[in-house]
């Protein structure tokens, strides 16, 4: 997995459209005026920005500079997944060892996760901090919540929260599994920590991505009107959402009976983290 990802680093193929906006706001800003000056709508989390403007600060212009941290994040995401595959896996079925074989070899030797290992984008950090988050947050579960406790889930959650979009959902997703097991001592506590952390990263988005994702309204608009998604075609986005997120390994209909096996067996374990999940995704999906 590792070569496979240094591979596509060093190919160092040139900037493309998506890409060429966000190497000119890093090279032609300052630290101070880089969320001021973002080009073509592109949108991308705090520490993203600050993470490219150092590298291009210290290594310059190239391709293989600006993506310095992409990569690093792709490489350091590969032993993070097998931490995580163990940890999550669930541990009372018998094919428990070979689930967790399978998983990385699909996380290795997947297209998409090597591609992005050599793309100017931020979804090798998405990756990486989403599965940090989920054995962050998982923790927290059972632990005892108190102001030691409360102090350092503010502190990490904001580091996340600032790192990558997608961690919101798994923020959410904590927030609402912990409410069901909060006793009366605990509760300010994490009532406090969660509102300062979610102000933080709501201010965030007011200041800095909402007029983005408010002038794309319109795009939006036409897909819908031209009836993008409807009832004839849902089936066949979702397949194709599936060969996209799998390929090369791109059986849709086996993918999606692995996840929703996955899901089953996730739910018959932790109903309640479970229906806190299906709920999320209904949204997200929506």
């Amino acid at each position: 997995a590792a070569l496979l990802r240094l591979s596509a680093y060093l190919d160092a193929r040139p900037l493309w459209h998506d890409e060429a906006p966000i190497a000119l706001t890093v090279i032609n800003n300052s630290f101070s005026s880089l969320l001021d000056n973002i080009l073509d709508l592109q949108k991308a989390p705090l520490f993203f920005w600050a993470e490219l403007k150092i590298s291009q600060i210290l290594w310059g212009n190239s391709e293989t500079a600006l993506r310095f941290f992409p990569f690093l994040f792709s490489i350091i995401s590969v032993f993070v997944f097998y931490i995580f595959s163990k940890k999550f896996l669930a541990d009372k079925f018998i094919v428990n060892k070979g689930a967790v074989l399978v998983a990385n070899i699909l996380f290795a030797l997947n297209y998409r996760l090597i591609y992005f290992a050599g793309e100017l984008k931020q979804y090798s950090g998405d990756v990486l901090f989403c599965m940090l988050a989920a054995l962050f947050y998982h923790r927290f579960l059972k632990q005892e919540f108190d102001l030691k406790s409360a102090f350092l889930f503010t502190a990490v959650s904001v580091f996340f929260l600032l790192s990558s979009f997608p961690v919101w959902l798994v923020f959410a997703a904590f927030i609402i599994c912990r409410l069901f097991k909060l006793n009366k001592a605990e509760r300010k506590y994490f009532i406090i920590s969660s509102l300062i952390t979610g102000a933080i990263a709501a201010l965030y988005f007011y200041n800095s991505l909402l007029g983005r994702y408010t002038a794309q309204i319109a795009y939006f608009s036409d897909y819908w009107g031209i009836g993008f998604i409807n009832g004839s075609n849902v089936l066949k986005i979702i397949y194709g959402f599936y060969s996209y997120l799998f390929f090369p390994f791109y059986i849709s209909p086996v993918m999606i009976f692995l996840s929703i096996t996955g899901f089953y067996m996730f739910f018959k374990e932790n109903k309640q983290e479970g229906i806190a999940a299906a709920v999320l995704m209904i949204i997200v999906i929506t």
